[in-house]
């Protein structure tokens, strides 16, 4: 069951949404209700919910500002209210949805089912993060490298790796045999694992595995094993051209 707090200032909607959940949603357990900003505040810090659901219009102040007094949000946050004008606010809130009243039985189930799966998959994420825990702690990786991604995560053998690519929040692994990864890591934490193990940062988007350097061209392109390329940056350059001075 997901546990669930609506906070509307409007008794009868409150009412409403809470008869509606109990019809369509029957994994949802409305633990309170609160109907004003202050007795909010209380109510989810009492409860800790799992999901919220939240007007934004409220009596001395918005739901936004409800948001804005949590120094994290622990809870998901389905917006139910009447004004479609405050929906990129919403999401940049990291709104789960936001549903226009009169609220219908489908928008609800769509915006409930939602939530479950992201509640899913932080769940899902927690357990891989703990495996991965022990995973790294174990002596086989010493030539591996465990790759979370977003279905858990892969074990692979470091000298496949050609190289990685940033990718916004996320990291292409490229591998041998014109294989690839989609890590739900950022490059900044492969960086940090592989420093010591033969990879080097090359620019603001690339990490290399020096095992499957072949060759450096002037105009700043680093050549891979595979007829691979890879750019090197100028802000990078110096850094990479002394490494190999020190070889020579």
């Amino acid at each position: 069951m997901i546990r669930s707090v609506i906070v509307d200032d409007e008794r009868l909607s409150r009412e409403a949404l809470k008869d509606q959940l109990l019809s369509y949603c029957t994994d949802i357990n409305v633990i309170d209700m609160a109907d004003c900003l202050k007795s909010a505040k209380i109510c989810i810090e009492e409860h800790r919910p799992d999901l919220v659901f939240l007007d934004i219009e409220m009596p001395n102040g918005s739901g936004f500002d409800l948001l804005r007094s949590f120094n994290k949000l622990f809870f998901k946050v389905i917006f139910v209210t009447g004004h479609n004008e405050f929906a990129i606010e919403a999401f940049n809130y990291s709104a789960s949805h936001y549903i226009l009243k009169p609220v219908g039985p489908r928008e609800l189930r769509e915006a409930v089912e939602k939530v479950k799966t992201e509640i899913q998959k932080e769940i899902e994420f927690t357990n891989t993060e703990m495996l991965l825990q022990w995973a790294q702690s174990t002596q086989y990786t010493f030539s591996t490298v465990v790759i979370p991604d977003m279905e858990g995560f892969k074990v692979v053998n470091i000298n496949e790796i050609l190289y990685c690519k940033a990718d916004g929040y996320c990291t292409e692994i490229y591998l041998s045999g014109n294989r690839r990864i989609v890590s739900s890591r950022n490059l900044l934490h492969y960086e940090e694992l592989l420093q010591k193990r033969s990879f080097l940062r090359v620019h603001n988007s690339f990490l290399i595995n020096l095992y499957h350097l072949k060759q450096y061209v002037k105009d700043g392109t680093a050549i891979l094993t595979e007829k691979l390329s890879v750019p090197v940056g100028n802000t990078y350059r110096k850094r990479f051209l002394e490494f190999f001075s020190r070889m020579k």
